[in-house]
């Protein structure tokens, strides 16, 4: 969702981060992947678009040598006040 986006960006960079265009990843890069289902998304199909969001995630982190971590990763670390990056 645009607007869920859109607060995580925000929650990022009051935290210190920074929000990369792909053209500026590195291998300290984090690739981060929602596991928030779509809006009206079909419950049958669930498991597959976030297995889909997961998998293009790791994808893109493997081309730069860098991790990729779900966005509850990027709340649980903002909410200890420390990175939390259990898979």
């Amino acid at each position: 969702m645009p607007n869920y986006k859109v607060h995580l960006e925000d929650l990022i960079t009051a935290a210190g981060g920074s929000i990369l265009d792909k053209a500026d990843l590195s291998s300290t890069s984090l690739i981060i992947y929602s596991m928030e289902p779509p809006q009206g998304s079909d419950p049958d199909t669930l498991n597959e678009v976030i297995r889909k969001r997961k998998a293009e995630a790791e994808e893109l982190a493997a081309t730069i040598g860098s991790r990729a971590v779900p966005h509850t990763c990027v709340l649980d670390s903002i909410a200890s006040c420390t990175v939390q990056l259990t898979m």
